[in-house]
């Protein structure tokens, strides 16, 4: 019941193709196999992506991001920046 989002990676592994789509199961398979291969923390909290919940449970409202500009420092370094966002009624 999550729509979860990266909005921003920093670690190996990890590239802009991760950003500003909606987290699977599949996804987070494959940060299983990178915790494995690299250590890469699963949940995020050594700081190797940054994230926005758009849906969950307990929303009244749904998050719809509309307007985007990802910035990509390195190949394993990038950032997505929300512009212009609306909410929709669940």
């Amino acid at each position: 019941g999550f729509e979860i989002v990266l909005t921003a990676v920093a670690a190996e592994g990890l590239d802009k193709s991760w950003l500003n789509r909606i987290i699977t199961i599949s996804d987070l398979e494959k940060l299983e196999k990178l915790h494995e291969k690299y250590g890469l923390s699963v949940n995020g909290e050594g700081g190797e992506f940054e994230s926005v919940v758009l849906d969950c449970p307990l929303f009244l409202n749904k998050i719809i991001i509309d307007i985007t500009v990802v910035k990509e420092e390195t190949k394993e370094c990038a950032s997505l920046s929300i512009s212009d966002a609306h909410l929709v009624e669940k």
